[in-house]
């Protein structure tokens, strides 16, 4: 391959990711306002740390981030120890059931626990107070609630990778802990959770990070109860105060880009200490399945449990409000039957920005999945199967977004925008830049995991009988990268058509998403419409999902 291509994109991806970056880190010390020349300033900071929220918003964030990585790591180790070592039966279709969250709309399980534990009308607080004559136990406008529903939403992407580390697991030291008379839990805890150290540490600091960058969780359920952290303090900044305080928001988000970049360090520094924790060897091995005895009862009993409270909870509730015609805990009780209503869909049906958002959430998805596909796959190629220079310092830029929270790149990408000639903001190159920059690390990771599978005597083998370049390339390393690359493909089209945060600040008229257009509606309280919303939005992304299995045999799969 020419070196003209791979250095015109690794300029293009170095550019594409810093600039927006370099432009909210210069905005963040300019006292000037958006499309103002800039006059440099501390004054951001100073407005920043003299704010009485920065110090307590800081305190939740951490709390937050921290408590949501435990419950999500507890409950993937959990399950994924169940799923791929024990006897649990119906292991099959258990297997399936932990990633299913990952087909939620936006906003979904937040709707549905507000429902459910509202302090005043939530259902479970009613039921309790009319039933037992209890005060409200539960509140979800607090940092408790916060962590349980975002915790609960973070278990795919736990599970995924602990999962996958547990199937490549050699056996022989727990099977040597077994012989000398170690227990199930004795060996589990002794033997199997620290060999699963790095799998471990790599799955919590992603979680930790992903709840850094996460914007519907704190703003639905964190902004009502008076629970800031940085994300709902810039998107406060942003959106709730007239005119928006830019400048604040700027500092909240370079504050909140050093602590994530620092996570994200943590992470690569982690993987390299996996060598240290290597069990796998040449020995040919098949995993351990663990006999659990009637445990393997209790073991299935709890994962269909998460998938009740993750999924079918959250569905079942907000199906029930999308047919109700206001929210009342009297109505559900008395008379639910007599007051099921077909009215809000046919609101959301006739609300333009609706149908309008589906299209764009649909024709943006693609394109940034596209492209995203195209450059990690490129980067990917350049990163292993050439000796380009400088060629690990494009895997690493391009890995960087991964510690950008969404709202962060949108106010990075507006900054940028103002300063550019052409009418970029608002338009639809602006949305799909911004889920390029926010989903590119995820294509590239998991290209770069693929492309490392594919051994180098494959390629050599095919010039060796004389086959060029682009022959080989197409015939062997494409054709067995598509499986992959089909499956990426999907889950960044998937990731971009729930996306809020990294778009709400850049669209505007023409350009809303759907998932923008339902935020909406929880902005002007229209909570029965919002979850009408949700239910049609969930339908669509079943719709998509079920129609890639068998149009374009993408495989669900650990």
């Amino acid at each position: 391959m020419g070196l003209k291509f791979p250095i015109f994109l690794a300029v293009s991806v170095a550019a594409f990711i810093m600039i927006p970056i370099g432009m909210l880190i210069v905005g963040s010390f300019s006292s000037s306002g958006l499309g103002e020349p800039l006059v440099p300033s501390t004054l951001n900071y100073e407005k920043a740390f003299s704010d009485k929220l920065f110090f307590p918003s800081l305190t939740n964030t951490i709390i937050f981030a921290v408590g949501s990585t435990i419950l999500a790591i507890s409950v993937a180790v959990g399950m994924a120890w169940i799923v791929v070592r024990t006897d649990t039966p119906m292991k099959r279709f258990a297997e399936f059931l932990p990633i299913f969250p990952l087909l939620l709309p936006p906003m979904m399980d937040n709707i549905a626990w507000i429902f459910l534990i509202s302090p005043r009308a939530g259902i479970i607080n009613r039921f309790l107070q009319d039933a037992f004559g209890l005060q409200p136990l539960f509140n979800a406008f607090s940092l408790s609630a916060m962590i349980w529903v975002f915790g609960l939403s973070q278990v795919p992407l736990a599970y995924l990778i602990i999962a996958s580390a547990f199937t490549s697991l050699d056996p022989s030291l727990e099977e040597s802990a077994t012989v000398s008379g170690s227990g199930v839990i004795r060996t589990f805890f002794r033997i199997t959770v620290p060999l699963m150290v790095p799998a471990i540490l790599s799955a919590g600091i992603l979680t930790f990070v992903a709840t850094m960058r996460s914007f519907e969780t704190p703003t639905l359920q964190g902004i009502p109860g008076g629970v800031f952290v940085y994300v709902s303090r810039i998107y406060s900044a942003m959106q709730l105060s007239t005119p928006p305080d830019t400048g604040l928001a700027t500092a909240y988000s370079v504050v909140l880009l050093a602590i994530t970049l620092l996570a994200v360090g943590l992470y690569l520094w982690s993987l390299k200490r996996v060598s240290k924790f290597q069990v796998i060897t040449g020995r040919g091995y098949r995993p351990r399945i663990i006999a659990i005895g009637r445990w393997k009862y209790a073991t299935l009993a709890f994962v269909f449990f998460y998938f009740a409270v993750a999924v079918l909870l959250p569905f079942f509730v907000v199906t029930v409000m999308s047919v109700m015609p206001y929210f009342s805990y009297s109505l559900l009780s008395e008379n639910l039957l007599g007051s099921l209503t077909l009215r809000n869909y046919m609101r959301i049906s006739d609300h333009p920005l609706i149908t309008e958002g589906m299209f764009n959430s649909a024709w943006f998805g693609l394109s940034s999945a596209f492209l995203c596909v195209f450059i990690g796959f490129v980067t990917s190629y350049i990163v292993y199967r050439t000796r380009l220079r400088g060629r690990k310092f494009l895997e690493a830029i391009g890995t960087i977004p991964i510690a950008f929270p969404g709202l962060v790149i949108g106010l990075a990408l507006l900054w940028t925008f103002f300063y550019m000639p052409g009418k970029i903001y608002g338009g639809p190159i602006a949305v799909i830049l911004a889920l390029i920059v926010f989903k590119l690390p995820i294509a590239l990771r998991s290209l770069s995991g693929s492309i490392v599978q594919i051994h180098h005597e494959l390629e050599e083998a095919a010039r060796v009988h004389g086959g060029s370049w682009a022959y080989t390339f197409r015939r062997i390393t494409f054709s067995l990268m598509k499986p992959a690359l089909a499956a990426v493909s999907l889950f960044l089209f998937l990731a971009a058509f729930k996306e809020v945060g990294a778009v709400i600040l850049l669209s505007g008229p023409g350009t809303t998403v759907a998932a923008v257009a339902l935020f909406n509606y929880y902005g002007t309280g229209q909570w029965m419409a919002l979850s009408a919303g949700a239910v049609v939005y969930s339908i669509v992304l079943f719709a998509v999902v079920v129609a890639a299995r068998f149009i374009f045999k993408i495989k669900l799969r650990l």
